[in-house]
């Protein structure tokens, strides 16, 4: 990692409102201009497990990438990037959908500070869309440490791009062109503070997946009514429509051949 630690004024806020967010109160929080790649500098950790609960955030990652290892690409200022470890105990009665409560954190989040007319919507797992395009991403990555799952949770949003200047693998929107300029550790709050709240109601309540899935099919509204194409990791393509989340929070597609197909995990899900 580059050792370019900057201490902002916003930042030192980060710092102290990490107190008040349940989940957080433990974390220590680092802020950086550039870096090859927050999950990285996080996953560094699991050579000594169990590892130290960190958040960490840069203005710049040079090897950002999101799920496969497919390219985040980001300018310097222009995207809030952050990632930030968790550990959580495994039962073998319920496992937690993390990236689900990610997407739906990082909805309420954004959906709650833009003008009220402009609906996001969640594309499964947990991908960021306004009308068409692409505003944030996110990238989970697990090991196991005695009975734990030791997560690092990572998180992109197009901020701002600038004038000449768009990612050139997918099409993308920046919030900036919704008529709202975020600072990275303003929003950055906003969105521990709704993962925070998720993550405590999935140890308290005991119908919690259920309401999860509610809340993520009310909030990918659009997803439900797309034509989509599907690569599943070996490579296989097909088309189908997204029918319903299963009761694990897995996808299930209607293929054009009318059959249902359950999907815990895809290589890439696209838009027709």
């Amino acid at each position: 990692m580059n050792k370019n630690a900057d201490c902002c004024t916003d930042c030192e806020n980060v710092k102290k409102v990490l107190g008040e967010i349940p989940s957080f109160k433990c974390h220590s929080f680092q802020h950086v201009r550039s870096t090859g790649s927050t999950n990285d500098d996080l996953k560094a950790d699991w050579k000594i497990l169990p590892p130290p609960k960190r958040i960490l955030l840069a203005d710049h990652q040079q090897n950002g990438r999101g799920q496969f290892g497919r390219k985040w690409e980001n300018q310097p200022g222009g995207s809030l990037l952050f990632s930030f470890s968790w550990i959580q105990e495994l039962d073998d009665s319920y496992s937690v959908p993390w990236p689900l409560v990610t997407g739906v954190a990082l909805h309420k989040a954004i959906s709650g500070a833009i003008p009220n007319q402009i609906e996001p919507w969640l594309k499964w797992p947990n991908d960021l869309y306004i009308n068409e395009s692409k505003v944030a991403g996110v990238l989970i990555e697990t090991t196991h440490w005695n009975n734990h799952l030791c997560a690092v949770i990572g998180v992109g949003v197009n901020l701002k791009f600038s004038e000449n200047w768009r990612p050139s693998v997918e099409k993308a929107i920046d919030l900036a062109s919704l008529g709202k300029i975020f600072k990275p550790p303003e929003l950055l709050e906003a969105i521990l503070r709704a993962w925070s709240e998720l993550a405590e109601s999935s140890q308290n309540d005991t119908s919690f997946s259920q309401k999860l899935f509610h809340e993520f099919s009310k909030r990918s509204k659009p997803f439900w009514n797309k034509v989509i194409q599907v690569e599943l990791g070996n490579g296989e393509k097909f088309i189908g429509k997204p029918k319903k989340l299963d009761e694990k929070g897995s996808l299930v597609i209607m293929k054009e051949n009318l059959s249902l197909e359950t999907l815990t995990s895809v290589f890439q899900i696209s838009i027709i």
